[in-house]
């Protein structure tokens, strides 16, 4: 979990393959809830 965040990029380079799901939520309260895939998976053609 990270708290108190500002900026738009959030590393997630040493995080496995999978499906996250973000909660972003600013100042006043609003949030906003993201899925991100990640896939490790490199097409070596």
């Amino acid at each position: 979990m990270i708290k108190n965040r500002t900026g738009n990029k959030i590393d997630i380079s040493n995080l496995t393959q999978g499906v996250y799901f973000v909660k972003v939520e600013d100042v006043n309260g609003n949030f906003g809830v993201k899925k991100i895939v990640k896939n490790n998976y490199v097409d070596k053609r």
